[in-house]
């Protein structure tokens, strides 16, 4: 039986990973040349911590005062447009107390499981430069740092390791890096690698497994006959197979449409640049938590990413959002000046965002072999491996009948 995945990033690999596992044949068409995307850009971080969805309390009126500073590290750009306007009535609605009891739990389990999935590849010989660091919640204000601790005591309930450190343990455990902060949490059951190593690793394998990957192939359309799908109609070819699965993150919600199934996917746009031979050397990645900015070694290089802009899937750069990421850096760290970062281009790239803060991974309810596994957020990376295992089983349950 072949599968068709639309979307090559991570979702979409390690999807036909566990399918080609299992005996699948797989088709793996994406719009660009399989090496664009957050996939690649991402902060490298593998999270169990980040275990609260987004849509949560507190995150509406937040994000409505960012709105007001251009350099903040949330915003949504109004815009009059049917699916976003849906998209944030629901988001709005999913930020209560009720959907964070009700997720929490769930999130925690999947990280934890993808986690161990992590675990299992690198030992299967899957290169990503595994490490088992933990990553520093790092604190500017008494504020920050006590709203932290309280997360990390609900962490610690959910199974989590975690020491809440002064700003002196912190330096030690970064010798040599100057860092301004008055303490923060070390969640110790996080961890990091690097996603280009990754990503060609996975391709080289699936290659060795027989994928078929269709490159620059934009899917525009699905041919349908009665409840099942026949061929997925691209600008360039049309593909057909025995089963499609939507992997395209945040173009996702445009091709759900197609199949009468809207999943409502917002584009939320981060920004990154990286450091080569970054001196010094940073040991153990860290988010500056007021800043909202990841920082991560990647071997001899550093990438600092941030912000979350929602503005629709346009290709602007904007400069202010990335200077809010570059201030930052350079409050807490100051080894690291906007002079030295200045000269390097931003990177972007987006995260497919659900209107209720967790992953969309499922059959399409009208139709017999269609399948959608997208709205993972800022946590694609640490949700990519459980991802592609749940839709995995998903489609054999379903097909097998």
């Amino acid at each position: 039986m072949r599968v068709c995945i639309i979307g090559g990033g991570l979702i979409g690999l390690f999807s036909a990973y566990y399918l080609t596992e299992n005996g699948y044949s797989v088709t793996i068409i994406d719009k660009n040349e399989f090496d664009q995307g957050a996939s690649y850009g991402n902060a490298g971080m593998i999270c169990p911590s980040h275990f609260t969805p987004l849509a949560a309390p507190g995150v509406v009126r937040q994000s409505l005062k960012w709105m007001l500073n251009d350099t903040s590290p949330f915003y949504i750009k109004p815009r009059l447009d049917k699916n976003f306007i849906y998209w944030c009535l629901k988001f709005f609605d999913s930020s209560t107390k009720k959907n964070l009891s009700e997720n929490t739990g769930l999130m925690s389990s999947l990280l934890l499981y993808s986690k161990s999935l992590f675990h299992e590849l690198a030992h299967q010989g899957i290169e990503m430069d595994l490490q088992k660091k933990g990553i520093l919640m790092v604190c500017h204000s008494s504020h920050a740092l006590k709203e932290e601790i309280e997360v990390s005591h609900k962490a610690h309930g959910l199974g989590l390791k975690t020491n809440v450190l002064s700003a002196r343990e912190i330096e030690l455990l970064n010798p040599g890096v100057q860092i301004n902060s008055i303490g923060g949490v070390h969640y110790l059951d996080d961890l990091h690698l690097t996603p280009n190593l990754l990503m060609q690793s996975l391709k080289k394998i699936l290659s060795h497994r027989g994928v078929e990957w269709v490159s620059n192939n934009e899917i525009i359309d699905f041919k349908i006959h009665q409840d099942r799908i026949l061929s997925a109609i691209g600008k360039t070819n049309e593909v057909p197979a025995d089963a499609f699965m939507l992997a395209a993150g945040a173009w996702s919600s445009l091709l759900s449409k197609k199949l009468n199934h809207p999943a409502y996917i917002e584009g939320g746009k981060g920004y990154n640049i990286t450091l080569k031979n970054a001196l010094p050397n940073l040991q153990v990645p860290m988010i500056l938590v007021e800043g909202r900015v990841a920082v991560t070694p990647m071997g001899r290089d550093l990438r600092l990413g941030g912000t979350m802009e929602i503005a629709g899937l346009d290709d602007q750069i904007r400069h202010n959002r990335v200077n809010g990421i570059l201030s930052s850096i350079e409050k807490y760290l100051p080894d690291y000046p906007i002079a030295k970062t200045k000269d390097i281009i931003p990177w972007f790239g987006y995260r497919p965002l659900s209107s209720n803060g967790m992953p969309i991974i499922e059959k399409i309810p009208s139709l017999k072999n269609a399948f959608i596994n997208t709205g993972h957020g800022m946590l694609g990376l640490s949700l990519a491996p459980v991802s592609g295992k749940l839709i995995t089983e998903i489609i054999y349950n379903t097909m097998k009948k």
